[in-house]
């Protein structure tokens, strides 16, 4: 499904750019007023990139099931972050990437993550913070395509939560976008 190991999470300008330069496919929006996003998102299309939004760090669009029909039919990106089911309902309906985002905090939030898991079945699961004995507990635990991020700094941080079971990581640090040919999948 993910054929790059590196997601560039773009929550800037200056990400932006730097994404329109580099060989990756695939970048998250993030950080980004939705007067931006469509102009942002075609100018992406044109230069063959797929856009994964992340709904609920989108600033004037409800993170709920009218603001992921919005954005699929309006904004028409090829995906959306949610830790909202109903989200992730209506991108299985519609047929874009729906990629259910989980936050580990505690033994009591993984516990309730993986039941929730097994209830939403989304196709994709993103782990945050990418610690790599949660990501392989996900994947053992659940159909879903595992990526993680969340406090990836450097190369040795990306290869644990690739070796752990990770299919990709989010990275919104530029340098590792670049980076990123020494890098293979799990």
């Amino acid at each position: 499904m993910f054929d790059q190991p590196i997601i560039p999470a773009i929550k800037s300008k200056e990400h932006l750019d730097a994404f329109l330069k580099c060989e990756l496919k695939m970048g998250i929006l993030m950080n980004f007023d939705l007067i931006e996003l469509y102009p942002m998102i075609q100018s992406l299309h044109a230069h063959g990139k797929k856009v994964i939004l992340h709904l609920e760090l989108t600033r004037g669009i409800a993170n709920d099931e009218f603001g992921a029909i919005f954005a699929i039919q309006v904004l028409k990106v090829d995906g959306l972050i949610s830790t909202k089911q109903k989200v992730i309902e209506i991108c299985k309906k519609r047929g874009v990437l729906g990629i259910f985002r989980l936050f580990l905090k505690d033994t009591l939030a993984f516990e309730a993550n993986l039941r929730q898991l097994q209830h939403i079945q989304p196709d994709v699961v993103e782990v945050l913070p990418s610690i790599p004995k949660y990501i392989q507990a996900i994947k053992e635990n659940s159909s879903a395509v595992v990526i993680s991020g969340g406090l990836l700094l450097d190369h040795h941080e990306i290869h644990e939560a690739l070796a752990a079971g990770a299919s990709s990581v989010t990275v919104s640090k530029i340098d590792l976008w670049f980076a990123q040919k020494g890098i293979n999948h799990a």
